[in-house]
């Protein structure tokens, strides 16, 4: 039985089939007339949540309610065992007092003895195995250190299995965050780049190919100052050195960068310093095309200036007017 339910343990693929693969074990091959695994809930209930059974139930688990805490329904061996995390039998179930509040649908099925065992897995009390035989005294020390044997091995296994299942999510977590990272940024108008502290790209997005019309890939390992104009060049250097300082402040400055059409394309950045993140390792610049508020801000302007000239014009007219108003008050 213990080498059937070893080979269950390493063939299990979740953990409800396991529990179910064990039980059958417990009573095919090792001739025990039932067999089930019990989860503890937390209070106020204390109830024991029947997992998996083989064998004799026909309702038994329905019929018979049992809970873990001290009370008269906590008294089972599955309840016991679960609350002291020590093996607990009833070498007679019909003259045990402590399995009184269960005597008559045990008897019915051909339950004689019952032996709880605890499910630990390092200290922690997973649940309890409940083993069933139609004989009496059927629990010796010697059947019990054997079944103990397969309750710990049961727990490891419920604990692998929860591990892997818990790597398996944590990956597939893993995977969606980075898809909907990387459909957030392919899909943003703005530029993001990684730069390295001496000023080369070494990731960009899909927006450097909408916004300046080269390809991300052609721009990784190039000299991003290159593209910028001379005239901000210098400022933008200085500005990017202040951002790499260890503790290096956000900055925010606005260059020209040469379009791939040879068009001055203006741009907005904001640098901010992860050179010590051991996942980005780089500084992050969030770029935008500012190009049309730049046009908008030069109209203005323009308009300004010409707004200014035409009231200088109307005080000049008004001037004059008054002057010729008053030398013909002369004149005349």
């Amino acid at each position: 039985m213990l080498s059937d339910c070893n080979q269950a343990l390493t063939r299990a693929t979740d953990e409800a089939s396991l529990l179910e693969a064990i039980c059958q074990t417990v009573v095919d091959v090792g001739g025990y007339r039932m067999a089930w695994v019990g989860y503890p809930e937390p209070a106020p209930g204390y109830a024991v949540q029947p997992m998996a059974h083989a064998g004799m139930e026909d309702g038994y688990l329905t019929e018979a309610r049992a809970t873990w805490n001290d009370v008269p329904t906590g008294q089972s061996p599955m309840g016991a065992c679960i609350r002291t995390q020590q093996a607990v039998s009833v070498q007679n179930i019909a003259t045990d007092e402590r399995f009184s509040p269960w005597v008559g649908p045990a008897m019915r099925r051909g339950y004689a003895a019952v032996c709880g065992l605890p499910m630990l897995a390092d200290g922690h009390i997973l649940g309890g195995l409940s083993v069933y035989s139609e004989r009496p005294d059927a629990f010796d020390s010697n059947e019990v250190t054997l079944l103990q044997e397969l309750a710990a091995d049961l727990a490891f296994g419920i604990a692998t299995v929860r591990m892997r299942a818990e790597r398996v999510r944590a990956d597939a977590l893993l995977r969606d965050s980075e898809e909907r990272f990387r459909r957030l940024v392919s899909n943003s108008h703005d530029i993001t780049l990684v730069m390295s502290a001496d000023g080369r790209v070494t990731y960009g997005t899909g927006a450097v190919e909408s916004i300046l019309g080269y390809s991300p890939d052609t721009v990784v390992g190039k000299d991003a100052f290159a593209l910028m104009h001379h005239d901000d060049a210098g400022a933008a250097r200085e500005l990017f050195a202040a951002v790499v300082r260890p503790n290096g402040d956000l900055h925010r400055f606005e260059f020209r960068a040469r379009h791939r059409d040879g068009q001055w394309v203006w741009l907005e950045a904001v640098g901010t310093n992860l050179l010590d993140d051991p996942l980005v390792h780089g500084v992050v610049l969030n770029i935008r095309d500012i190009s049309d508020r730049k046009q908008a801000d030069t109209e203005r302007h323009t308009l300004q200036n010409q707004l200014q000239q035409a009231m200088k014009m109307e005080a000049v007219g008004r001037l004059a007017g008054g002057i010729a108003h008053d030398f013909n008050n002369l004149l005349t």
